[in-house]
């Protein structure tokens, strides 16, 4: 596979000041010329990347680490972005890199985190493609709604399916959407009673979205403590002393329209050791364990994600066992600040220098497996006891 070599140099010096992501992702197709694409049917499997009716990589899960016998909860899960096209605003489900990611990473090391606890639904959807963030408003909006509608459709067939407590979780631009979703779908509505958390990593999530009327009304908060219910927990993982140039994405639904917000808006940063917000780093020990994918396939890196026009031959089979101790986390304004990973032999894997947002999961992917089942015990004993 061969590449520019301006693009590369791109790729290589991404975000700094003679070039950015934006310089070689944006669309270079207008939103009306780009290719229509069916949406899908959630009545039939194949719509969805995970589904207890359809065995996938969500039932990954490292060694001595046990699935859930009988759960007695879901989790809604919104995989992130990984349609790369410049030329398709919005992703088909044709066999390709988009699904290879999605079925193989998203599922593998992601989803997978929830099957301790719950029945994993995790539908396909006409995601907006990366470049989508860097074009302008109006066509973005436009992109972005259809993939929401996608997202908001498969969640209404969820509910049809699912009388249990639940779980929304997602990364990245499934963690954009899953906002929206708590908005229009979970505040103030009847089934805001069986919403157990949110996990929303990867989106550099503005604190003032829990100041909006819909949300301060149907009480929906920051998780401030390990065992709260009917909270939100959100981080964006950089190495320490890494440097913050915007945080992207930089788009967000407001009201059912999309907004820019500016990069010093203040953002949530949930520790996902401690479940809390401190400034001080949390002891190694408290660390339950960042898990590594065993990949039996291809070897990539990011920017083979990013050009890839085929199947890159990703085969992830298994999750290593986790590395318990391995790092201190802390907060410090709007992100999550953790050691270099190559100073602690962990695979890095950058967007931007210091970027570890592909992490954010896999990181705390032990810490998030207990969370979940913790704040699933909270649920059901506080609807056992209102008192």
């Amino acid at each position: 596979m061969k590449y520019p070599q301006t693009l590369l140099g791109c790729a290589a010096l991404a975000l700094l000041s003679a070039c950015s992501l934006g310089f070689f992702l944006a669309p270079t197709t207008d939103f009306a010329d780009s290719p229509p694409v069916s949406a899908p049917d959630y009545q039939q499997l194949s719509a969805w990347a995970a589904h207890p009716e359809a065995p996938a990589n969500s039932q990954l899960r490292p060694p001595g680490v046990p699935l859930a016998a009988a759960p007695e909860a879901d989790v809604f899960f919104v995989h992130p972005t990984a349609w790369m096209s410049r030329k398709q605003w919005n992703a088909d489900f044709k066999p390709g890199p988009a699904r290879e990611i999605v079925d193989q990473i998203s599922m593998g090391t992601q989803a997978s985190v929830f099957n301790g606890c719950c029945r994993i639904f995790a539908p396909r959807y006409r995601q907006a493609a990366l470049g989508v963030f860097y074009a302008p408003q109006a066509p973005a909006q436009a992109s972005f709604a259809i993939a929401y509608q996608d997202v908001a459709r498969a969640f209404e067939h969820f509910l049809s399916q699912s009388t249990r407590p639940f779980i929304l979780a997602g990364h990245s631009q499934g963690s954009l959407h899953l906002m929206r979703l708590i908005e229009e779908k979970i505040a103030g509505q009847p089934v805001q009673q069986r919403f157990v958390a949110g996990y929303l990593p990867g989106i550099g999530l503005p604190t003032d979205w829990y100041h909006t009327p819909v949300m301060r009304q149907a009480g929906i908060v920051p998780c401030d403590s390990p065992a709260q219910t009917g909270c939100v927990a959100a981080w964006d993982t950089y190495r320490e002393g890494a440097e913050v140039k915007g945080q992207e994405p930089v788009y967000y639904w407001r009201n059912g329209s999309l907004s820019h917000l500016p990069a010093e808006q203040a953002r949530q940063c949930t520790h996902p050791i401690s479940w809390q917000n401190p400034t001080q780093p949390n002891p190694p020990a408290a660390h339950a364990g960042a898990v590594e994918m065993v990949n039996t396939g291809t070897a990539f890196a990011f920017q083979d994600v990013l050009f890839s026009q085929k199947p890159l031959g990703i085969k992830i089979t298994a999750l290593k066992a986790p590395r318990k101790a391995l790092l201190s986390a802390r907060c410090e304004g709007a992100v999550l600040r953790v050691p270099d990973l190559s100073k602690l032999n962990y695979p890095v894997m950058e967007t931007q220098p210091g970027n570890y947002h592909l992490l954010d999961y896999e990181l705390f992917w032990q810490d998030i497996h207990h969370n979940a089942r913790l704040r699933i015990q909270a649920w059901q004993s506080q609807s056992r006891d209102p008192a």
